[in-house]
């Protein structure tokens, strides 16, 4: 596995640096998604992605995500309300637009392709926030679990929603506002296992995140802007923000650090948390890491891999797995 972490680290490298219009770039991009059954084109001003009557499309800027789009292009293509174009019902992410996201059945401001994924049937399926709660969104992106998040604790609860990329928190505000999530409170910064200000990766994407946690890894630079973002760590914002008894945890691989950091935190507040961790950052994905850190304090976890990214859910026998408070 790790030799081919590595090639595959070497081969999305030189591709980055040859550029989204490199004839090589594309053709290798092209010939990856027909492997997996996809047609891939390149148009004036974006990537064209088709199987049978359905087509992705994403900026030219996110010509080295089309493989990864093609590997779930059935999730992918369903995730919105398609356009039907001439007969073939496109999902257009290849500008900032509005979509009505089918999983929670709302509309919201898109500036690329979102997460895919059911989020009221998988984040929550080992138990989700009870009404009322305090929760923490670490890595809100757009607000789509935030969103999800909000609706299951109600007016009465609160949502602690952290997101550092600045294109994102945009789009995160204005989704925020036009659900009119009172319940919500945004944090403009990164979640890290050291408070200060960091060097992160903003893509305006679902992979923007800090640089410490991308030099091992697989995406190895940046498709955006290198900017310095403002961190902080999950135990100051406990003491912040309060302690919550759920915590979504998104953050491009940062996962280790932040919960090796937050250990005795951790321990003691007890949060039931949903964890990506798809993130590969040296020779595998975070997961297993992440699990042994977590069984260690205390908390049963388990890792499954719905819609294309690993989750790994964490909670204490004595936090109630129905919904997630102590």
């Amino acid at each position: 596995m790790a030799i081919g972490l590595r090639m595959r680290r070497g081969a999305i490298s030189t591709l980055h640096r040859l550029g989204d219009d490199s004839v090589i770039t594309r053709g290798v991009v092209s010939a990856t998604c027909r492997r997996r059954g996809v047609a891939c084109t390149f148009e004036p001003t974006y990537v064209a992605l088709r199987a049978d009557d359905r087509e992705v499309r994403l900026p030219l800027r996110h010509t080295l995500f089309a493989p990864y789009v093609a590997d779930h292009f059935d999730v992918f293509s369903t995730s919105v309300v398609p356009e039907d174009r001439d007969g073939v019902n496109v999902a257009d992410f290849s500008v900032p637009s509005l979509h009505h996201y089918l999983n929670l059945n709302a509309d919201f401001e898109m500036p690329a392709f979102p997460e895919a994924i059911a989020f009221d049937e998988e984040y929550f399926k080992y138990g989700a926030p009870a009404r009322g709660a305090l929760v923490f969104d670490l890595g809100a992106n757009i607000g789509l679990v935030t969103f999800a998040l909000a609706r299951a604790v109600g007016p009465t609860g609160r949502v602690v929603s952290f997101e550092p990329d600045p294109g994102s928190l945009e789009y995160l505000r204005r989704n925020i506002a036009r659900h009119d999530l009172a319940q919500v409170t945004v944090v403009p910064h990164a979640i890290a296992g050291e408070a200060g200000h960091l060097e992160f990766f903003a893509e305006g994407t679902i992979t923007s995140g800090l640089a410490s946690a991308r030099r091992d890894s697989v995406m190895t630079g940046s498709m955006g802007s290198v900017i310095t973002v403002e961190a902080t760590t999950l135990t100051d914002a406990m003491a912040t923000h309060g302690t919550p008894a759920w915590i979504k945890m998104d953050i491009e691989g940062a996962e280790i650090d932040v919960i090796a950091a937050s250990r005795e935190a951790l321990a003691v507040a007890r949060p039931h948390m949903v964890i990506d961790t798809t993130h590969v950052v040296g020779n595998a994905t975070t997961a297993a890491r992440v699990e042994r850190i977590l069984r260690g304090i205390g908390y049963t976890v388990r890792t499954e891999a719905p819609g294309g990214s690993l989750l790994t859910w964490a909670w204490c026998e004595s936090t109630s797995a129905s919904d997630g408070s102590r």
